[in-house]
């Protein structure tokens, strides 16, 4: 996802990755059918498939609707991997669900496997498939994955009320990974406002004063991140110097006190690189207001 490289943090952004989750609507059978299989056609001998003209090899044949993708396949462009599933299979149709989505077989954790594996991928503590990690590596791994799934499974107490207002610095694809923070945050129970990019700095930083926000997030991809970042936060510290500010600089490769030198106008900035930082530094931003309207429920 080069257009959201805060995810991966090493894709040009002329590449992009989709990814299609077929939720429970199709079937690998039909898709990509064993149509040389004996055993195939005596279980499905009325819906099976017999004949395809989008033959892959001796025995395998694209569903007769999905001819446009034989041409992708020829030129190398796609591959298919049959026979996926995990061991000891779940019968229970929500648990399995959840197992596909997060590649966890053992426990409920609240990334996806997409997600999870491509953030480590931007911080570089991801192990290559096959890699045996060396002594002490796979603990502090393990240590560091517990760390980000405390992070991300972090909440809002029940009936606090924190409003965050996302700017995005530039573009569309500054506005697409903005997006992306509001969603983590608002199942968190965050209320979130995000700023169209069409939108006049001016207008963002009426926003900010509309919707009371405590936190604002500055969405800035590369290459001009900095750049961007800097100005908005100037237009934003001007009229509040003291605004709980995260600027995420996603795929940011350079020195990141140095970025914030040049893009923080406020002491209250703190900077982040990927999805997992940026909650982190909102989750610490909070903790102050947390704090002080717990009391003043209290009272």
């Amino acid at each position: 996802m080069s257009s959201l490289g805060f995810v991966t943090g090493i894709a040009p952004r002329d590449r992009t990755l989709v990814v299609i989750f077929l939720r429970g609507g199709a079937d690998g059978l039909t898709l990509v059918a064993p149509v040389a299989d004996d055993a195939y056609h005596r279980a499905r001998p009325k819906i099976g498939i017999r004949e395809s003209a989008f033959k892959l090899d001796d025995h395998f044949a694209l569903n007769p609707g999905l001819g446009i993708l034989k041409n992708v396949y020829d030129q190398g462009h796609l591959a298919i991997v049959n026979g996926c599933g995990y061991p000891k299979p779940n019968r229970s149709h929500f648990r399995s669900m959840e197992i596909w989505q997060t590649a966890n077989v053992k426990e409920p954790q609240p990334q996806g496997w997409l997600g999870h594996y491509l953030d480590h991928v931007a911080r570089g503590t991801a192990v290559a498939a096959g890699a045996a990690p060396a002594a002490g590596t796979a603990k502090a791994a393990a240590a560091e994955r517990s760390e980000e799934d405390r992070v991300m499974a972090a909440t809002l107490p029940q009936g606090v009320d924190v409003s965050v207002v996302v700017l995005p610095a530039h573009d569309p694809a500054d506005e697409i990974a903005g997006t992306m923070v509001a969603n983590a945050l608002q199942v968190r129970g965050y209320r979130v406002t995000v700023m169209s990019v069409t939108a006049l700095a001016s207008e963002m930083v009426e926003m900010v004063e509309r919707e009371k926000a405590d936190v604002v997030v500055v969405s800035a991809l590369p290459p001009a991140a900095v750049t961007h970042s800097r100005y908005l936060c100037k237009r934003l510290h001007a009229k509040y110097p003291d605004i709980e500010t995260v600027v995420g600089l996603w795929t940011w490769k350079g020195d990141m006190e140095k970025a914030k030198d040049r893009v923080a106008c406020a002491r209250s900035v703190r900077m982040a690189g990927s999805l997992c930082e940026a909650m982190e530094a909102i989750h610490q931003a909070v903790q102050p207001i947390l704090m002080k309207r717990t009391e003043q429920k209290a009272k």
